[in-house]
């Protein structure tokens, strides 16, 4: 299993990168709590894994 942690751009660089090499059901996120899900000037963790586990 592979767990991703964090925000912003670079956490979302490593969940599209795990999801290059492993699936969706081998990976677990775990986003800050201040993460809101919205992209802004740096994207959002929680909004990069809900489209992925909701698609």
């Amino acid at each position: 299993m592979i767990v991703i942690a964090g925000k912003n751009n670079i956490s979302v660089f490593g969940l599209e990168r795990a999801l290059r090499q492993f699936s969706p059901d081998e990976i677990a996120v775990v986003c800050n709590r201040n993460d809101t899900g919205v992209d802004g000037w740096q994207r959002s963790l929680r909004a990069a894994a809900q489209k992925v586990w909701r698609a």
